[in-house]
């Protein structure tokens, strides 16, 4: 029904959390047998998320994983000041298309929790579209799914941040976690979900002038996404069949907007309308190489047919310029979903009954914003 792009997931090499985190608790007290359990559960948790990604294992459960190893992070930071710890997170960039092995590959090493949590926040957004797009999109279980995933894909894109170095062993975050990157995902993921709405919206034949203004947020979207990819600080990163990709997208749903307009025009009698407005259409499609463009190249030249004849021999309107039509304002349906403060309320706390290192501490380390 439609392409859609998916985000490669950061990969991450093994680390011993356990060793570490009980080295510094047994610095103030004894480490019990809880301790040692919910710790080992924490290392299985990253142990589980890293096997993921090195097998390229796309699926709601090992979603589930990620999302409880973070929430699980979330919890120990209210128990230990974790820069005690000294544990160093290596991750690569999410679009080096090279393996750690490669010897010249370069990757981010940090102490700072706050990074592990943003790589790993970065890899729930991107395995949220590799589930996402892999959703059957011929039903509304599937379209509905897919519009949340891609949703929470982009809210969490726009309030990942990274920490600046703070030791002289730490380096600077990986590009796909910069700003304007995380700027391109978020805005590339929202538009994905409109463009999904658009598609069941002409699968439940909603009325012609919805579906044009719904096709028209699409296009603003994908209008938005394409700005922000040529950004010199990032345009690098990105896989080169996402230059022809987005403004194909981006052209098919400006396309949409005049062709479903143009049906109200008919329905409304206004034949000189609706003729500019397919023309335009048709340019636009030009311009497209979306797998569905033959199909609507083929509608548009039916209907600019029947509309010429129709006003050769009945109305005689003149055909208005493009600068004289009635803008098609856009309608918003979809949102960057706000990140949760925990991603799965109802899994139990790892760390619950653990005695807190510093009761006086605050959870200061680690604050996505």
């Amino acid at each position: 029904m439609t392409e859609l792009l998916c985000i490669p997931l950061k990969q991450t090499g093994d680390v011993d959390l356990v060793k570490p985190i009980k080295t510094l608790i047994s610095s103030t007290r004894t480490v019990t047998t809880a301790d040692t359990n919910s710790i080992t559960e924490l290392q299985r948790l990253r142990a589980r998320m890293v096997a993921a990604i090195k097998n390229q294992e796309h699926s709601e459960a090992a979603l589930t994983d990620i999302q409880n190893y973070y929430d699980q992070l979330g919890h120990l930071e209210l128990k230990i000041p974790f820069s005690g710890t000294k544990i160093y997170f290596k991750w690569l960039d999410a679009f080096d298309k090279g393996s750690w092995f490669g010897g010249s590959i370069p990757y981010t090493m940090s102490t700072n929790l706050l990074y592990e949590k943003a790589c790993v926040l970065f890899n729930i957004a991107a395995l949220s579209t590799q589930v996402g797009a892999a959703q059957d999109l011929s039903t509304e279980e599937g379209m509905k799914k897919a519009v949340k995933l891609f949703q929470m894909a982009s809210g969490i894109l726009s309030a990942v941040s990274t920490p600046p170095p703070t030791t002289a062993s730490d380096q600077k975050p990986t590009p796909d976690l910069s700003p304007e990157s995380a700027a391109v995902l978020s805005s590339l993921c929202l538009a994905q979900a409109q463009e999904i709405v658009v598609q069941k919206a002409m699968v439940d034949s909603k009325k012609d002038s919805i579906i044009a203004k719904l096709a028209r947020h699409a296009d603003t979207l994908y209008t938005e996404t394409i700005t922000l990819m040529q950004k010199e600080t990032v345009k690098a990163l990105w896989d080169k069949s996402w230059f022809s990709v987005v403004p194909s997208k981006q052209a098919m749903y400006s396309a949409l907007v005049q062709v479903y307009q143009a049906k109200v025009c008919r329905a409304n009698k206004t034949i000189g309308e609706e003729i500019a407005r397919l023309q335009i259409a048709k340019d636009l499609l030009s311009k497209s190489e979306s797998v569905q463009v033959h199909n609507w190249v083929e509608i548009c030249d039916k209907a600019l047919q029947e509309a010429k004849k129709d006003n050769e021999f009945i109305y005689f309107e003149k055909v208005p310029a493009v600068e004289d039509l009635p803008p098609v304002e856009g309608a918003a349906v979809v949102k960057p979903t706000t990140l949760p403060e925990r991603f799965l309320p109802s899994e139990k706390d790892l760390f619950e009954d653990m005695a807190a290192f510093d009761q006086a501490a605050k959870k200061s380390e680690c604050v996505v914003s």
